[in-house]
């Protein structure tokens, strides 16, 4: 069941990331959970070295911190992912941006 919803969540994920669905939609779509991981700035460039070290994040992320939901919020989505974001945090919703 857990691989199912991690799952449903990362297709939800890749459509935001397509612009098939808002952040907005994303959210509301999430069960409620205690923590959210936003993790802003991911490359849809093509620098490899950023490619794997936000590949890596996501991974240590998800080994690390399974119960967490790990939600990518691209580098060119980053203003308005602000914006629309900010009013839906919740106190234990945290934040990120990607090394590289």
């Amino acid at each position: 069941m857990a691989i199912k919803r991690a799952m449903n969540i990362d297709n939800l994920n890749f459509a935001y990331t397509l612009g098939r669905v808002s952040l907005t939609e994303l959210i509301k779509r999430l069960p409620e959970e205690p923590r959210r991981f936003y993790m802003f700035g991911i490359p849809n460039y093509n620098n490899l070295g950023d490619q794997a070290v936000a590949y890596a994040e996501k991974a240590f992320f998800k080994r690390v911190f399974p119960e967490i939901t790990y939600i990518e919020i691209l580098e060119t989505q980053t203003d308005q992912a602000i914006n629309e974001l900010k009013p839906l945090l919740r106190d234990s919703d945290m934040i990120g941006y990607t090394g590289g």
